[in-house]
């Protein structure tokens, strides 16, 4: 890694400004690798973990209530949006 990775710690933090937890992780993770003793690197990816983990919930509890009011066609729209892209 010529930049000693800290093109995978900017772009992981673009993907997470973007909600692209899937990618923001695997970029911390990737600078990580490099440089293990990052303490800020490590953060960010805790909390890519965390807003990640979050918006899922998030998303599983609307589902939820959309569908016991009966709104099947609204549930499936909203699994299909959160589905990664």
């Amino acid at each position: 890694l010529s930049d000693g990775g800290a093109g995978n710690y900017r772009r992981g933090q673009q993907y997470l400004g973007e909600g692209r937890f899937d990618e923001a992780n695997e970029a911390f993770e990737r600078y990580l690798a490099a440089r293990p003793d990052d303490a800020k690197a490590q953060q960010a990816l805790e909390d890519s973990r965390a807003q990640q983990r979050a918006a899922a919930e998030s998303a599983y509890r609307e589902g939820l209530t959309h569908w016991a009011q009966g709104d099947l066609a609204l549930v499936k729209t909203k699994q299909e949006e959160s589905r990664p892209r």
